[in-house]
């Protein structure tokens, strides 16, 4: 595969259509009723509400997080979050990626009495969802809006595909970090390296639990056919007498 530079598209225009409803602010989000496992973001002014991830997103998350993080913990590199932190470019652009790290010298921008990081995260990863709308937004939407934004580096992973793209801002445009076979550095966290193929693995070992758990299904209903066969001449018994 030819790497190739991914711009970021411009912003959107605005169109008749668009005058008749107003944009979504940080503040009406901030108002709206809790929906417990839902997650609310803004680009542009354009209010998206995604679904609780699903398993093969969270078992992907997880096996990047634990392997970043002990790495950026061992050598005292920076702060990794999770997708509990909102990241604001203003108040009509809040997301929340799936994991972001900021170095130890840019500490300053993470406050504790915020509610949100108000600069640009040195790292943003995402993990892309099924379907066309959250592939769209991944690769689009929160592209542009990363880049525009001044994020320096971007993880895409596709856990459905098994891809992996470590992305690099450069005067403003992201250019793809070429992989080492499966393995993918990092330019912004100081010696880290990750194999892809051993990330997406775990997937592996869920489909082999998945398959184990049918295996015993099968087992529990063959004895409870055993035992009913056995049953059935007693009960005939009883009937006669």
């Amino acid at each position: 595969m030819v790497a190739r530079a991914v711009a970021a598209p411009p912003p959107p225009t605005t169109r008749d259509s668009d005058i008749l409803e107003a944009p979504t602010t940080w503040a009406d989000v901030l108002v709206m009723p809790e929906d417990p496992g839902k997650r609310q973001e803004i680009i542009g002014g354009e209010l998206t509400v995604s679904p609780s991830p699903g398993l093969d997103h969270q078992t992907v998350l997880d096996e990047i997080y634990a392997r970043l993080s002990a790495h950026v913990r061992a050598l005292g590199l920076g702060r990794i979050f999770g997708s509990s932190v909102d990241v604001k470019a203003s108040e009509y652009d809040v997301v929340v990626p799936d994991l972001l790290f900021v170095t130890a010298a840019r500490q300053d921008i993470i406050r504790r009495d915020a509610q949100t990081i108000d600069e640009p995260p040195d790292l943003v990863l995402e993990i892309i969802s099924p379907g066309s709308a959250a592939r769209r937004r991944d690769r689009i939407q929160k592209l542009a809006f990363y880049a525009r934004f001044g994020v320096a580096e971007y993880w895409l992973v596709d856990p459905v595909a098994r891809t992996w793209e470590t992305l690099i801002l450069e005067g403003g445009v992201y250019r793809p970090l070429p992989p080492e076979g499966t393995i993918y550095r990092s330019r912004v966290v100081d010696g880290f390296a990750i194999d892809a193929a051993e990330v997406f693995a775990a997937l592996d070992a869920l489909d082999a639990t998945d398959d184990d758990a049918g295996d015993v299904t099968g087992d529990a209903v063959a004895v409870a056919g055993d035992l009913d066969e056995a049953v059935e001449p007693v009960a005939g018994t009883e009937d006669a007498g």
